[in-house]
């Protein structure tokens, strides 16, 4: 590349290359040094390409794909049928969990449970998880008898012996709304998906609100809410900390020390996005599996915390935490929260997706669709190529047209 065009942008969007660059490259482009700043660039992105090419889950996706391109994928299952190589990493994976679990053999009890859920699964086939329709391919009466096994669609988790089994749960919602002007089309329908779910919740619904002059007023906000029973509201001036705001708040509202209460999280996904964006699925996406509540306090009862889209990658370096749920959306234990340091927050709008990792180690965690979730999500075909057919294998597995 040799664009020696000098940098006049306003902000870090360059419109000579198309691309954010950092105030130091913006400042070289300003002094007439564009060629300098694109040699830096041609360097970042070899780097990224080759440090792409070198990640092991790279390397299993050009396998996979090689071998999807010479066998028929099922039909029914909008191509996710396993292949040779997803079978063989999938039992692979299962005994490395099952040599670090000690080879500890799940209770009879747990066996039984395990195997009922997998005779009413759609995906069942005489006593196996139909490769041909997205399941992993497994013999399920070996499967379930490992403790550390799990159901790939998320159906049943590991078990541990470290957290009690939940009791008739009770199961509370906080929801933070950001009823911004002309994105009507997306708070709206976050709205209505609480009016469809309200009857999961047999605990508190919290609903916080950020207000400013970009918005619906509080009074409008809490009208579309009629029939819909909420027990808390809070309101907060709209600001760059933006979920933050209402965090604490709507968490001390749900503040309880019953071993037998649960909490989901969640917010207006994509409200500052484009209509028609990846966001859109994506915002369903998370709603269909938190409310897959089956598979929820399966993975409670020996988890703290759980939500789809589990990630290592974090989008930006200032972002703490060894581990996130994308978007946001995820659930927890109440009263293992409230035991720990759950009044901390840093002054950034990032905190609340993270705070699972401030109080959990991931493996107090579970994913209840689409594990290792890369960066990369946010882009319209990364979501269409790995997680739509995920998602759809998840769907089919509990019936779900």
């Amino acid at each position: 590349m040799q664009t020696t065009t000098a940098c006049k942008c306003e902000s870090g969007l360059c419109a000579v290359r198309n691309r954010e660059l950092p105030e130091s490259m913006r400042l070289q482009c300003a002094a007439g040094n564009g060629a300098s700043v694109d040699a830096m660039l041609a360097h970042i992105d070899a780097a990224r390409a080759k440090r792409e090419a070198e990640r092991p889950r790279a390397k299993i996706r050009a396998a996979r794909q090689t071998v999807k391109n010479t066998k028929a994928p099922c039909k029914t299952c909008s191509g996710k049928a396993k292949t040779l190589i997803d079978r063989i990493a999938s039992l692979k994976n299962a005994a490395v969990d099952f040599f670090a679990d000690g080879m500890t053999v799940a209770t009879i009890e747990q066996q039984q449970e395990r195997l009922a859920i997998c005779s009413a699964c759609p995906v069942f086939k005489d006593g196996w998880c139909d490769s041909d329709k997205g399941g992993c391919g497994c013999n399920l009466s070996l499967k379930v008898k490992a403790r550390a096994a799990y159901c790939p669609q998320g159906k049943w988790f590991a078990h541990s012996d470290n957290y009690r089994p939940l009791v008739k749960p009770t199961r509370s919602l906080i929801f933070h709304i950001y009823p911004k002007l002309r994105a009507e089309w997306n708070w709206h329908w976050h709205i209505e998906q609480i009016r469809k779910y309200q009857s999961v919740f047999n605990g508190k619904i919290v609903i916080g609100v950020a207000v400013g002059r970009e918005t619906a007023t509080m009074g409008h906000v809490q009208d579309l809410f009629s029939g819909i029973r909420v027990d808390n509201w809070f309101r907060s001036d709209n600001d760059k900390l933006a979920e933050t705001n209402t965090h604490l708040s709507m968490m001390e509202a749900v503040k309880t020390d019953d071993p037998n209460a649960i909490v989901f999280r969640y917010h207006t996904k994509g409200v500052t996005k484009q209509r028609g964006t990846v966001e859109q699925p994506w915002a369903e996406l998370l709603w269909e599996a938190n409310m897959d509540i089956q598979s929820v306090e399966n993975a409670l009862a020996s988890h703290l915390t759980c939500g789809a889209m589990r990630s290592m990658e974090p989008l930006v370096k200032a972002k703490p935490g060894a581990f996130f749920f994308a978007g946001s959306a995820y659930w927890f234990r109440a009263k293992e929260v409230f035991e720990r340091d759950w009044t901390h927050t840093d002054k950034t709008r990032w905190w609340v997706e993270y705070l699972p990792s401030h109080l959990f180690d991931v493996k107090d965690s579970a994913c209840l669709l689409y594990d290792l979730t890369e960066s990369s999500v946010i882009r319209s075909d990364h979501f269409e190529t790995h997680i739509r057919p995920e998602w759809n294998a998840w769907r089919l597995a509990r019936g779900i047209e």
